[in-house]
């Protein structure tokens, strides 16, 4: 029989549990639903959250958001809990857990995706920094006015050699 871990996972006691006794903890609510007695939140909540958490975490909800969509679903049927039925406890929550999984992996998919640390030299920007933008945008200031001041021959000749690689030979 398989064990399920959940001491830091589940806010329970218990360090583990056999995958029945859960599903005997979750039973109760059948039980009372099935006389017709609302339930409170509370008691809606105990018998409940195990087996919430662990739909969320099979819908695929990330492991650190999976208290948070367990949270949700509990905060949508105090909101509503006038509307759940005695009986359909159960099945109301699923309903509500099936939707905010759903939105939560919508979120997922929006948010930005996760790397690698070994991918992180490949998104860094491999731009000049404003700072050398500036200093290079400086540099050409200077350029361009040295050049205006000088001799248009020898500025051909600087201008064809230095700055465009050519040799004496090309220029023609």
């Amino acid at each position: 029989m398989k064990t399920v871990p959940f001491g830091r996972d589940l806010p329970f006691a218990a360090t583990s549990a056999k995958v029945d006794d859960l599903t005997e903890r979750a039973r109760p609510a059948c039980s009372v639903a099935a006389k017709g007695e609302a339930m409170d939140l509370r008691s809606l909540f105990e018998m409940h959250y195990a087996s919430m958490w662990r739909l969320l975490r099979r819908l695929g909800v990330r492991p650190d958001q999976i208290d948070d969509a367990t949270q949700e679903v509990f905060w949508v049927a105090a909101r509503r809990l006038s509307d759940i039925e005695p009986g359909r406890e159960h099945s109301f929550l699923y309903g509500v857990a099936l939707r905010v999984a759903a939105s939560e992996l919508r979120r997922q998919k929006a948010a930005m995706p996760l790397v690698e640390f070994e991918q992180i030299p490949s998104l860094v920007d491999q731009r000049p920094s404003p700072e050398e933008q500036l200093a290079e945008r400086q540099a050409r200031e200077v350029l361009d006015d040295v050049l205006n001041r000088m001799p248009n021959d020898l500025r051909t000749v600087l201008v064809l050699c230095e700055l465009e690689g050519l040799e004496v030979r090309q220029q023609g």
